[in-house]
């Protein structure tokens, strides 16, 4: 068990500090973005939070830190020596079940780090607000009536939840089986990485459990393909 905790430890200090600082930028330009609408919500052109949320633009930044999050992970599983992971005796297969599950850490992060943006913004706009305007149900109601808040907290919404869910596992054994791909010279595509990529990078614009059905197949071929590609390759021992 050490062994497989050594290389998580590994792959967590490989990718630190590049998603720590996209993360850091990402949770900076939203929450600046969200304090550009504070003078509306004091002016009373600003009524509630989803209109503060929606007039901030924050989703560019979302859009933008998902990207380069996927991308720096997918770079570090490239990157990574062989021979520096082949010291432990682990084999080359759950070493990238292992990048996995680091790319899936991260991408909880990133969430966390969203729904932290969210929380912040609305703390601004409790502070700007006309009390009046104000209930216990304020940021409930503004989860529903936001695709972008839904998205990042769907409360209810349990196929939100999965969709999100099942997207942000997909990617990461997608990134995963790409860097394990790369690390032993054989082809790989990363358009299998671009379908759960855009099911998170988009899912907001599906709305409350609209996404079609044929993503949610897709999906499963495109887990099921790397699955597949890994059981492989250890058979093989190559």
């Amino acid at each position: 068990m050490k062994k497989h905790l050594s290389i998580l430890a590994l792959w967590v200090r490989s990718t630190f500090w590049g998603a720590a600082g996209i993360l850091i930028l990402t949770f900076a330009a939203e929450t600046g973005l969200l304090w550009r609408q504070i003078d509306g919500v004091r002016a009373g052109t600003v009524p509630d939070f989803p209109t503060m949320v929606a007039g901030s633009q924050m989703q560019w930044p979302y859009f933008a830190g998902l990207t380069l999050l996927w991308a720096w992970l997918l770079v570090a599983g490239c990157r990574a020596r062989r021979n520096t992971l082949g010291r432990l005796s682990v084999a080359e297969e759950k070493i990238a079940l292992w990048h996995g599950a680091c790319c899936a850490g991260w991408l909880a992060v990133f969430w966390a780090v969203q729904v932290g943006a969210v929380l912040v913004g609305y703390r601004m706009f409790l502070g700007a607000a006309d009390p009046l305007t104000i209930s216990g149900q304020t940021l409930f109601l503004a989860c529903y009536r936001d695709d972008l808040l839904h998205w990042l907290i769907p409360l209810q919404d349990l196929w939100t939840a999965v969709w999100g869910t099942a997207a942000v596992l997909v990617l990461s054994l997608t990134t995963a089986v790409d860097g394990y791909c790369w690390r032993r010279g054989k082809r790989f595509s990363s358009l299998k990485s671009s379908l759960p990529w855009a099911i998170l990078a988009l899912g907001p614009v599906f709305g409350e459990g609209t996404m079609p059905w044929a993503l949610a197949v897709m999906l499963v071929v495109v887990a099921g393909i790397d699955i597949n590609r890994l059981y492989r390759g250890w058979k093989e021992g190559d």
